[in-house]
């Protein structure tokens, strides 16, 4: 039953996150064509400036749901009730602090554009905009959170993920009708305002016995004394790569890095959804569970998520410079350099989910500070040193190696150690040296690989027999080198499923 919750609520997000990702590239791409590469790339550096603006959520979103599990499995109304009620206070009060340090650092964005050629006010009304935008949804966490932690995540993704559809393809339709940036963003803040009175709304009409009335237990914010180390050092580890491009180049350079980095984000994204899906499934398992069986489910996901890296990093190694020079018809210059380094950032992303997932939902709060710090100094520093003797190349594989000395040093120890007492970390190293041996040859063979395609339909003919080649290859290697136990488990939800219904 927590398995099927767990696809369930990765199907729900993933389809209609296809939908979403095919219609971002083409409002990219009509973004470019009719507001120009500057105003593009402020749009996209509006992004990461918010990261920084959010760290007043400190991390409790995390914290909030790893405290509803317990009384939920122990069905204390009284007790979520009260949790929802203090966590719905704390939401609006990180909501208002948000706007405020917004609309002060707005006046200084200025600063971090090389070159600057828009002007100032107009800079400031807009990211005001897309600051409410992005606020707006903590005003209605509670909601969303409670769906989480009863399983049910798939209800606001679908809700979500209808919404933000919409409003893709009516920002689409707005750039062609002649739109400016300020005119989009304030018919999207509407639309993300009616989504999440949708999710509100359903919400209480599912589980009326919830309400927010209560006394408040603030208890959940305890946890963030631990988790806005985590959320300040994430920030600064995941956002630093545009900031410093823009103040040292700018806002030019900012849409070539974007433009890759959209590619690997979109496919990150979707695996996201999948890891995110699982935490509640985890969070309760680890509740239960032996140790000897939450290790097994934890070495099965691990390299489940290798393999996954390996099949879609090595059919990406053909794919992403074909695709960019066709749908942005030569108006961003590739590089294979360039493509390499964000497919090797793809692969370690990919293959430190699983690792990400349990220290989470096991509440490794504390434990694991000491990774994103170092993940945060480490990137920060050599991304300059990166910049100024590499270019944007010299940026992605600062971020790399952070994330090898952080997610494959430390955090490993850290979790084996808190949790999986009685084993050692020499399966996962071997499990890792393995895929990373397989990366390598399968990125090789196949950015070698010169076919010339035209058009988007050629290229995606192309790209899906290779994918399915790719897929078929890997398998047969870890089913030979006997890394396909997930496979197993798929099976048995299978039979079950065909059992239940027969």
């Amino acid at each position: 039953m927590r398995t099927r919750k767990a696809i369930i609520n990765y199907i729900t997000e993933t389809i209609p996150e296809i939908l979403i990702m095919i219609l971002g590239f083409f409002r990219i791409k009509f973004f470019l064509k009719y507001l120009g590469s500057d105003m593009l790339g402020l749009y996209q550096m509006y992004g990461q400036f918010f990261a920084y603006i959010n760290l007043t959520e400190a991390g409790f979103s995390t914290a909030a749901l790893y405290a509803l599990y317990k009384p939920i499995s122990k069905n204390d109304t009284k007790k979520v009730n009260s949790i929802l009620s203090g966590t719905n206070k704390i939401f609006k009060i990180i909501g208002i602090g948000m706007i405020l340090i917004g609309v002060v650092f707005s006046f200084f964005i200025k600063y971090f554009i090389k070159g600057n050629i828009i002007d100032n006010n107009y800079i400031i009304f807009s990211f005001i905009i897309f600051l409410l935008i992005n606020v707006m949804g903590y005003f209605f966490k509670p909601y969303s959170i409670y769906f989480d932690a009863r399983e049910k995540r798939y209800i606001p993704n679908l809700i979500y993920q209808i919404g933000l559809l919409v409003k893709t393809i009516i920002e689409i339709v707005l750039l062609f009708v002649g739109f400016d940036l300020i005119k989009i963003l304030m018919v999207s803040l509407v639309i993300v305002l009616s989504t999440n009175l949708i999710v509100r709304i359903t919400m209480k009409k599912q589980y009326p016995e919830i309400d927010f009335k209560g006394e408040k237990d603030y208890s959940a914010w305890k946890g963030t004394k631990h988790l806005i180390v985590h959320k300040l050092s994430g920030v600064v580890a995941n956002n630093v790569d545009m900031l410093v491009i823009s103040t040292f180049v700018g806002l030019t350079k900012v849409v070539l890095y974007s433009s890759y980095m959209y590619v690997i984000n979109a496919i990150k994204i979707m695996l996201s959804k999948f890891s995110s899906s699982l935490y509640s499934l985890v969070g309760i398992k680890m509740l239960g569970d032996s140790e000897e069986d939450n290790y097994k489910t934890f070495m099965e996901l691990n390299t489940l998520m290798s393999f996954v890296s390996i099949v879609i990093c090595g059919s990406l190694s053909f794919a992403i410079n074909p695709f960019i020079n066709i749908f942005y018809e030569g108006e961003i210059v590739t590089n294979n350099v360039l493509a390499l380094c964000f497919i090797l950032m793809l692969y370690l992303s990919i293959n430190s989910s699983t690792m990400y997932v349990y220290t989470n939902s096991t509440g490794l709060f504390k434990e694991t500070k000491i990774c994103t710090i170092v993940e945060a100094i480490t990137n920060l520093l050599l991304s300059i040193i990166g910049m100024i003797l590499f270019g944007i190349p010299g940026i992605l594989l600062a971020t790399s190696i952070s994330y090898i000395i952080a997610d494959y040093i430390i955090k490993p120890k850290i979790l084996y150690k808190n949790v999986f007492k009685g084993e050692n970390t020499k399966e996962f190293y071997l499990n890792l040296l393995i895929t990373t041996i397989i990366f390598i040859i399968s990125c090789t063979i196949n950015s070698f690989i010169k076919i010339n395609v035209s058009n988007l339909l050629s290229w995606f003919i192309v790209c899906l027999g290779l994918f399915i080649i790719n897929l078929i290859v890997a398998y047969f290697i870890f089913k030979f080198l006997k890394m396909d136990l997930w496979i197993n488990r798929i099976k048995k939800l299978i039979r079950r499923k065909l059992k239940n219904e027969s």
